[in-house]
């Protein structure tokens, strides 16, 4: 069974890249900006303790869920598991997948990355490829009872992308803004244990380039999907300003604050590290300005 229809867009956050393919085989005609803004996507700002080996979106998924639904999306945790998971779990878990995806729900595996899960045949599930980094592979199958393509992964986690009620544009950009404002002032309610959030990611990143060696720039793919993640948030907030004319003054001045940020954000990798280290902090005060920012389209688009 494959559904030729279901395809992982190449956005470098593999996470949206699935989020994405789900929307398009539901036949939601929602932009790119739009799908990672009313998601919460373009807002996330945490890390991990190794800066290196992971992106961005290592976070708890209620607020996730909240505005994916808003988005006409439902989004089913479908577990997640790790070394000492038995064999009749892994059973439930595929017979599960496949009746999913024999009705239509889109389902992805969180390896190393995010993948959408195409079909499956007698041995396996077929996966999608992500697009997080060009010297990355990523298995294109995963075999039944074993997931040997996965076994060097410290935990694996399934999902599942349903369809329910669209909210109005009005509440989509509404949830999602004021979901970008609780992050920053509660960031350790959006970041897992050993995870930061918020303004102190840079702090993290800052550490991590002065423990460098400098042969490898610490947090390259960090980079590149926050890079990508800050431009969908300013092409958010112009849509976002469309609703609500009299928003575009304060909705213009806070694109142009996430654009500089990503542009300074994705050059990040070319930086030698004292130069690197310099960066970093500008760019954390330009999150917080961010928020002011944010806050201030709020209280106009609320008017």
């Amino acid at each position: 069974m494959t559904a030729r229809s279901l395809q992982q867009f190449p956005t470098l956050s593999s996470l949206m890249g699935v989020v994405a393919g789900a929307a398009g085989y539901h036949g939601y005609s929602h932009s790119e900006h739009f799908l990672y803004g009313g998601s919460g996507l373009a807002f996330l700002l945490n890390a991990d303790r190794d800066i290196s080996r992971q992106s961005l979106h290592n976070w708890p998924y209620g607020g996730f869920d909240r505005l994916l639904a808003n988005l006409g999306i439902l989004h089913q945790d479908l577990g997640h598991f790790g070394p000492d998971i038995t064999a009749d779990e892994r059973n439930r878990l595929e017979r599960g997948i496949r009746r999913l995806a024999s009705r239509g729900v889109p389902c992805s595996v969180k390896g190393l990355e995010h993948q959408l899960i195409t079909g499956f045949d007698d041995h396996g599930f077929i996966l999608a490829a992500p697009s997080i980094l060009e010297s990355e592979t990523f298995p294109d199958r995963l075999d039944y009872g074993s997931w040997d393509q996965l076994r060097g992964c410290r935990s694996v986690s399934f999902h599942g992308f349903g369809m329910t009620g669209q909210a109005s544009a009005e509440k989509v950009v509404l949830d999602s803004l004021r979901f970008f404002v609780s992050s920053r002032s509660s960031p350790a309610a959006h970041a897992w244990f050993g995870c930061v959030g918020g303004p102190r990611v840079y702090d993290r990143w800052i550490a991590a380039i002065a423990r460098s060696d400098g042969s490898v720039f610490p947090g390259k793919a960090l980079a590149m999907v926050l890079g990508e993640c800050r431009r969908m948030a300013a092409g958010f907030i112009r849509e976002a300003a469309l609703l609500r004319p009299g928003s575009t003054e304060a909705a213009l001045e806070l694109a142009r604050v996430f654009d500089e940020v990503s542009s300074c954000v994705a050059r990040m990798p070319s930086h030698a590290a004292s130069d690197a280290r310099s960066a970093l902090e500008d760019l954390k005060e330009r999150e917080k300005e961010c928020l002011g920012g944010v806050e201030r389209f709020l209280r106009a688009f609320l008017v």
